[in-house]
């Protein structure tokens, strides 16, 4: 029950964020940097009832740290501590598409997947997706994940669909993850020093 109530709201949020009037006037570049700023963060994934995850809110900080390419950097703020968390480097290609390359936060390669552009949102499918770091321990190679991104001025939300594929290609187990991005006022990502 409570994995149908979290796709529920997964699905609501979506439809919400897809109502809005703020596409920085359909220009991938100009979406794409309203994905950076503070953010109020909350990741949640659904699989079998065993492995399901609903983490904590926690704030996250997006810099634009070049143009061109496009790369937002995300650090987690934890407490005085900041966290390296992953890096996205965005590419116009042929035919109206962008692709996504995205880091962990330690330079390594996690999946790189390309896609459209429909007003202010965007998805796309790699079958080569990293395992992520929170299933570490469970036996399984990759991932095969299909995104979609949903963005506004105030918020977006990011919704994939993990195969989760043994070395073989087999599956393992199938998840459904929503992160919402809510954005916050940017002196709530400032960190302060101690001298």
């Amino acid at each position: 029950m409570r994995s149908k109530n979290m796709a529920i709201r997964a699905a609501i949020l979506t439809a919400a964020l897809g109502a809005t009037h703020a596409r920085a006037d359909n220009d991938p570049s100009e979406i794409i940097k309203q994905m950076a700023g503070c953010f109020s963060v909350t990741f949640h994934y659904v699989e079998d009832g065993t492995h399901d995850k609903v983490y904590e809110p926690v704030l996250e900080k997006a810099d634009v740290i070049s143009s061109d390419p496009l790369v937002i950097k995300r650090t987690l703020i934890l407490g005085t501590l900041m966290q390296p968390h992953w890096s996205e480097e965005w590419t116009p290609l042929a035919d109206d598409q962008w692709q996504q390359k995205v880091e962990g936060p330690y330079g390594d390669h996690r999946y790189t997947c390309s896609g459209l552009w429909v007003q202010n949102q965007w998805s796309c499918t790699t079958p080569q997706a990293a395992k992520p770091r929170r299933d570490e321990d469970r036996p399984y190679d990759h991932l095969s994940r299909s995104n979609t991104l949903q963005v506004n001025a105030e918020r977006w939300v990011h919704v994939q669909t993990n195969h989760k594929l043994r070395e073989d290609n087999s599956v393992y187990s199938v998840e459904i993850g929503w992160n919402t991005y809510e954005r916050v006022e940017d002196a709530k990502c400032e960190v302060a020093t101690v001298d």
